[in-house]
């Protein structure tokens, strides 16, 4: 793995900046540690002898990558007679004697990168000797006697926190040239074999200016995907913000292309996601590689819009299909060269040839001892050549070689490639010919291998073993280890270790061709239900609005989320409406945490147009689930419609928490609608059970205090509060931060202000903690109008410049009675500072995201 090591430089009289910088390292270091192993190089981390020559102990700054120094009124203590110069003299201190090593080593190779700072002087007891001699060191170093110009840079800071925040932004700045740009490119197994002038050519286009997107066109098996991804890393020291593989293996739906590539860059998109990712490009250098382009060739308009708006954007497709998009270069992706067609070859000069090559190595993965020889060479040749040189298919085909000679693979393709004549003109299309080829390997499996290959299929996003075993066992009675092995030996599925977990993964087009069997297979029916059972039975283990549980089900849902759709999918096009509707019951959270309400609300629409039974507790639920999606999506008539069917159902069923719950949601909408009579009406009508659910009521009671709160009735709010905060469940964490951010803004009414920024910090840090953006989005308005009201317009509107940029990537509106607060606070920090001002904070905001965020405001309470 990539290092970078830090070294730090200081005397005595600069231990809490030392310390500060050693933070801020290991910070950076968590933060960095998929991309470099971060170290902070410090003589305190050494086993240091007690002995006069402990400097010669510690690991010299010129090993480093970043050398930084801190210098404040002291220069150190003298070293020992044999640290001396060249040209005999000695070093004033360690400190200096570091600062030159180090020096020396970037005058040489241009490593370590130098950062240096001084400490404001003030009154102290150093002696004048130690001042003069620091200002001596930066007199010499960093001013130029003559004239006194700079000579080098360093940098002035009055205290601890103005030091911090200056490194931070020297060393982020210092990170992102050294480190290398950021990537999810597979890390291919085996080498890359053959198209060298091909890739070549490609990496020749994308280096120019006037070329921005690239397609690659041919048949699946054609070695695109592979030859894109060998591109990417060879292309990535060019972009700046790096390289990126987007699959849209399991996307039919051109729709959700625009989502895709968020969800891959990790960018939370709001409903406009298209022009999310707009705003988001504009600024980076970068190139994205899409992969399997043919299934939502309708998106192209997509591309050419991102490519129109983001200047320093490539983008690489991969298509079975020509793409006609503008400005496109097309390049047709040939099978691997092949040897002239001649009766006899010499195995010698057969290797040079990339079609044979890819067979040799990949033969001699499976048979070390495998080599070409005259009486081979001949075979060898035509297997290429009836596969059609056809990479996927040459692999699959040199797998065979621990059980089988080239000869008896020449004649099993024989039989099963009679209608192709090496690649002649009216020969099949080359994926019917990789289709053959795939079928002839399934062929040579045994009946259970084909049975459970047949049954892997089921899982678009591939899956554990331990879940292989309880989906796919064919009679409950063998394990699937000893097939799964046997399968990634016949290159038919390949294990990717992830988080310490084997998972089970397929190439798509062999996913395809597996699951058509399947579906053509007496088991289809049998497989697909335990499927969807299984995920139904996981779902419902994790039911409730326990949120420490329930974040760890997000994040295992965040991997396998494909999965769950896709048994949705299946319900769905089988027409099992009940299983659909606890389905999308269950997955009503993750959409709301996760900003998924459009999701959410489409699939939904889908499973309404199944025949399900409207007068069921599951039906009430799908209306009472859309509805709080509606809502979410800013769609409140159209959500009360809803929850009022849904409260009359329930009420038909006489399911009183049911009821309740849907009554607590009414009022919501209503108090949404600013329509405070009827939402009182609502709410108090959903704590009138004598059976009282805690959760319902607390959220009631939440809401009946903010009604209170916004009329400026403010010790009724109180009191509403803490009955819901008396009603909490322990682990209903978003409650809470909401009853915190409410409780605070009430204290800040009433001149509690060190109670309103400890309640505005520990709601910001469950809000982190749930990874709820909403909320995070929240606490920085209300951070922002406590910081203007305090004297502080700047940080206000560097607040709202954070909060508006999240706001802009989740797809939750901002309720009405919050609105209008907003709007007003913002009034207060225009009116306070010019418009160049609010505008050059606004934009600094921006640019922090959600982890800034975090991280400022809780820095800045400490």
């Amino acid at each position: 793995m990539h290092q970078t090591r830090i070294f730090v430089s200081s005397p005595s009289d600069v231990a809490d900046e030392r310390l500060a910088a050693r933070r801020l390292i290991d910070e950076l270091g968590r933060e960095f540690s998929e991309r470099s192993d971060i170290q902070a190089m410090l003589w305190e981390n050494e086993p240091l002898l007690a002995s006069a020559d402990f400097q010669s102990q510690i690991e010299s700054p010129q090993e480093a990558d970043i050398f930084i120094l801190i210098m404040g009124e002291r220069i150190g203590s003298p070293l020992g007679e044999e640290f001396r110069r060249a040209d005999g003299s000695r070093f004033a201190s360690a400190t200096e004697y570091e600062f030159e090593t180090a020096l020396a080593a970037f005058n040489e190779t241009g490593k370590p990168r130098m950062l240096a700072y001084r400490k404001q002087a003030l009154p102290s007891a150093v002696t004048s000797n130690q001042r003069e001699k620091v200002d001596e060191f930066f007199a010499n170093w960093f001013v130029n006697p003559m004239d006194q110009t700079a000579t080098g840079a360093y940098h002035s800071f009055k205290d601890v926190q103005t030091f911090t925040d200056l490194l931070e932004i020297h060393l982020r700045k210092s990170l992102a040239d050294i480190l290398p740009p950021p990537t999810n490119l597979p890390m291919p197994v085996s080498s890359f074999i053959g198209r060298e002038e091909l890739i070549e050519d490609i990496q020749g286009m994308l280096v120019q200016k006037d070329t921005r997107l690239v397609i690659l066109v041919a048949p699946g098996g054609s070695g695109k995907t592979r030859a894109a991804i060998e591109i990417g890393h060879r292309l990535l020291p060019e972009f700046r913000e790096g390289v990126f593989f987007v699959n849209l293996a399991a996307i039919t739906n051109p729709d959700m292309v625009a989502s895709t590539i968020a969800t891959t860059l990790g960018i939370n998109a709001g409903e406009d996601v298209l022009e999310t990712l707009t705003r988001e490009f504009r600024r980076m250098s970068l190139l994205l590689i899409v992969d399997n382009f043919e299934q939502v060739k309708a998106a192209g308009i997509h591309l050419s819009r991102l490519l129109a708006e983001c200047p320093e954007l490539k983008i690489i497709v991969t298509s079975r299909i020509t793409l006609r998009l503008s400005g496109a270069r097309i390049v047709q992706v040939p099978p691997l060269q092949m040897p002239a067609a001649v009766r006899t070859y010499k195995p010698a000069e057969l290797e040079r040839h990339e079609a044979v090559s890819l067979f040799l190595q990949r033969a001699r993965e499976v048979s070390a001892s495998f080599d070409i020889t005259d009486e081979n060479a001949v075979d060898i040749v035509e297997i290429c050549r009836h596969v059609d040189a056809l990479p996927l298919a040459i692999e699959l085909a040199a797998s065979r070689i621990r059980a089988m000679t080239p000869k008896r693979i020449l004649d099993g393709l024989a039989q099963r490639f009679r209608l192709l004549k090496g690649g002649s003109d009216d020969a099949l299309d080359r994926q019917q010919s990789l289709d053959a080829c795939i079928a002839w390997s399934y062929n040579l499996l045994s009946e259970e291998e084909q049975i459970l290959w047949r049954r892997l299929s089921i899982f678009p996003a591939g899956c554990s073993v331990e879940l292989a075993q309880e989906i796919c066992d064919t009679n409950d009675d063998y394990l699937v280890e000893i097939d799964i092995e046997h399968l990634v030996d016949a290159n038919l599925v390949y294990l990717e270790e992830t988080d310490s977990m084997l998972r089970i993964r397929m190439l798509e087009s062999l996913r395809e061709y597996a699951y058509e069997e399947l579906r053509r297979s007496d088991d289809f029916v049998h497989i697909s239900q335990k499927f969807c059972q299984w995920w139904l039975r996981t779902l419902d283990q994790n039911e409730g609005n326990d949120f420490v549980k329930l974040k760890a089900l997000y994040a295992f849902l965040d991997t396998e989320i494909q999965n769950v759709r896709f048994a949705l999918r299946l319900a769905i096009d089988a027409q099992r409406s009940e299983l659909a509707m606890r389905l999308t019951g269950r997955l009503y959270m993750y959409w709301e945490v996760r900003g998924l309400a459009p999701e959410g609300i489409d699939w939904l629409t889908q499973v309404f147009e199944l025949d399900c039974n409207r007068e069921s507790q599951h039906f009430a639920r799908m209306l009472y689930i859309y509805g709080s999606l509606l809502k979410n999506a800013g769609d409140i008539e159209e959500a009360l419609a809803k929850a009022k069917e849904s409260l009359a159902i329930y009420e038909v069923l006489e399911s009183q928490n049911d009821i309740h719950k849907v009554q607590g949601l009414i009022g919501g909408l209503y108090l949404n609608m600013n329509d405070f009579e009827s939402a009182r009406h609502y709410l108090g009508r959903s704590m009138a059970s004598e059976i009282q659910v805690r959760e319902n009521v607390a959220w009631a009671l939440n809401s009946l205090g903010v009604i209170e709160h916004v009329e400026g009735n403010l010790e009724a709010a109180v009191a509403f509060y803490q009955q819901a905060l008396d009603k909490l469940n322990a682990n209903d964490l978003r409650l809470k931060a909401n009853l915190l951010f409410n409780l605070g803004e009430i204290a800040q009414l009433t001149g509690g202000h060190h109670k309103a920024r400890a309640n505005y910090v520990e709601a910001l840090q469950l809000a982190g903690g749930l990874e709820d953006k909403h909320l995070v989005a929240y606490c920085a308005e209300l951070i922002a109008g406590f910081e203007v009201r305090l004297g502080d317009p700047a940080e206000a509107a560097f607040l709202f410049g954070a909060a508006d940029d999240i706001r802009d990537k989740i797809e939750v509106e901002i309720e009405s009675y919050n609105a209008e607060r907003i709007e007003t606070d913002k009034a207060l920090v225009r009116g306070a500072l010019s418009e160049e001002q609010f505008n050059a904070s606004y934009e600094n905001g921006v640019r922090l995201g959600v982890n800034g965020v975090l991280r400022h405001c809780l820095q800045s309470s400490q």
